[in-house]
Protein backbone atom coordinates (compact mmCIF):
# COMPACT_ATOMS: atom_id res chain seq x y z
CA UNK A 1 0.00 0.00 0.00
CA UNK A 2 1.68 3.18 -0.63
CA UNK A 3 1.67 5.87 1.67
CA UNK A 4 -0.38 8.86 2.07
CA UNK A 5 0.51 11.98 0.48
CA UNK A 6 1.95 14.40 2.62
CA UNK A 7 1.01 18.21 2.85
CA UNK A 8 3.69 20.87 1.70
CA UNK A 9 3.37 21.95 5.46
CA UNK A 10 4.40 18.65 6.84
CA UNK A 11 7.04 18.26 4.24
CA UNK A 12 8.21 21.87 4.91
CA UNK A 13 8.77 20.61 8.72
CA UNK A 14 10.41 17.27 7.89
CA UNK A 15 12.79 19.17 5.58
CA UNK A 16 13.35 21.84 8.06
CA UNK A 17 14.14 18.68 10.81
CA UNK A 18 16.30 16.89 8.26
CA UNK A 19 18.45 19.90 7.71
CA UNK A 20 18.89 20.75 11.51
CA UNK A 21 20.11 17.16 12.22
CA UNK A 22 22.48 17.50 9.56
CA UNK A 23 23.80 20.62 11.26
CA UNK A 24 23.46 19.94 14.75
CA UNK A 25 26.43 19.46 17.02
CA UNK A 26 27.64 16.13 18.16
CA UNK A 27 27.10 16.01 21.78
CA UNK A 28 23.15 16.71 21.69
CA UNK A 29 22.75 14.93 18.15
CA UNK A 30 20.49 12.64 19.98
CA UNK A 31 17.92 14.96 20.71
CA UNK A 32 17.77 16.06 17.10
CA UNK A 33 16.96 12.23 16.13
CA UNK A 34 14.40 11.80 18.82
CA UNK A 35 12.77 15.22 17.45
CA UNK A 36 12.65 13.86 13.50
CA UNK A 37 11.06 10.35 14.93
CA UNK A 38 8.66 12.31 16.64
CA UNK A 39 8.04 14.11 13.82
CA UNK A 40 6.21 11.13 11.77
CA UNK A 41 3.79 10.37 14.42
CA UNK A 42 2.01 13.42 14.30
CA UNK A 43 -0.97 13.49 12.00
CA UNK A 44 -1.85 17.54 11.77
CA UNK A 45 0.50 19.46 9.15
CA UNK A 46 0.26 22.48 11.67
CA UNK A 47 0.95 20.49 14.49
CA UNK A 48 3.87 19.11 12.65
CA UNK A 49 5.12 22.78 11.99
CA UNK A 50 4.82 23.67 15.20
CA UNK A 51 6.90 20.67 16.89
CA UNK A 52 9.50 21.79 13.70
CA UNK A 53 9.74 25.47 15.10
CA UNK A 54 10.21 23.97 18.27
CA UNK A 55 13.01 21.73 17.34
CA UNK A 56 14.54 24.64 15.70
CA UNK A 57 14.53 26.45 18.63
CA UNK A 58 16.25 23.58 20.27
CA UNK A 59 18.93 23.47 17.77
CA UNK A 60 19.83 27.30 17.78
CA UNK A 61 19.98 26.95 21.50
CA UNK A 62 22.24 23.79 21.50
CA UNK A 63 24.54 25.57 18.19
CA UNK A 64 25.01 28.31 20.57
CA UNK A 65 25.91 26.76 23.48
CA UNK A 66 28.15 24.92 21.50
CA UNK A 67 29.78 28.10 20.07
CA UNK A 68 30.19 29.56 23.64
CA UNK A 69 31.86 26.41 24.41
CA UNK A 70 34.31 26.84 21.92
CA UNK A 71 35.43 30.36 22.29
CA UNK A 72 36.41 29.38 25.93
CA UNK A 73 39.18 26.65 24.52
CA UNK A 74 42.40 28.03 23.88
CA UNK A 75 43.09 28.97 20.52
CA UNK A 76 44.23 25.70 18.47
CA UNK A 77 41.96 23.28 20.35
CA UNK A 78 38.92 21.29 19.70
CA UNK A 79 35.80 20.80 21.54
CA UNK A 80 36.30 17.68 21.57
CA UNK A 81 39.03 15.48 21.99
CA UNK A 82 40.54 13.62 19.14
CA UNK A 83 41.87 10.64 18.86
CA UNK A 84 45.35 10.49 20.31
CA UNK A 85 47.29 7.48 20.36
CA UNK A 86 47.16 6.03 23.61
CA UNK A 87 50.30 7.42 26.26
CA UNK A 88 51.00 10.71 23.90
CA UNK A 89 50.33 14.04 25.78
CA UNK A 90 48.60 16.52 24.32
CA UNK A 91 50.32 19.23 22.36
CA UNK A 92 50.83 22.64 24.16
CA UNK A 93 48.32 25.28 23.75
CA UNK A 94 48.03 28.87 24.52
CA UNK A 95 46.16 29.46 28.12
CA UNK A 96 44.08 32.26 26.77
CA UNK A 97 40.80 31.81 25.82
CA UNK A 98 39.35 32.80 21.44
CA UNK A 99 36.73 34.82 23.64
CA UNK A 100 39.53 36.48 25.32
CA UNK A 101 41.69 36.37 22.04
CA UNK A 102 38.42 37.98 20.31
CA UNK A 103 38.27 40.94 22.89
CA UNK A 104 41.33 42.01 22.77
CA UNK A 105 41.64 42.42 19.00
CA UNK A 106 38.02 44.27 19.30
CA UNK A 107 39.51 46.38 22.17
CA UNK A 108 42.78 47.00 19.80
CA UNK A 109 40.45 47.69 16.85
CA UNK A 110 38.44 50.05 18.72
CA UNK A 111 41.99 51.85 20.06
CA UNK A 112 43.27 52.41 17.01
CA UNK A 113 39.94 54.54 15.35
CA UNK A 114 40.00 57.17 18.06
CA UNK A 115 41.85 60.17 17.23
CA UNK A 116 44.29 60.63 19.31
CA UNK A 117 46.17 57.32 18.59
CA UNK A 118 45.76 57.79 14.96
CA UNK A 119 47.52 61.15 15.63
CA UNK A 120 50.01 59.20 17.37
CA UNK A 121 50.75 56.60 14.77
CA UNK A 122 51.28 59.40 12.09
CA UNK A 123 53.53 60.61 14.43
CA UNK A 124 55.42 57.64 14.79
CA UNK A 125 55.46 57.20 11.55
CA UNK A 126 56.79 60.37 10.52
CA UNK A 127 60.02 60.02 13.35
Amino acid sequence: MAAPQRSLTFRLAHSSLQLALRLWPEESRHWAQALTAELDEIQQPFEALQWALGGLVLFARASASHFLAWLKLPAGSRLSPTSLPPGTAAPLLPKRSRLFTAAVLVGTILLLYLPQSREDISTVRAS
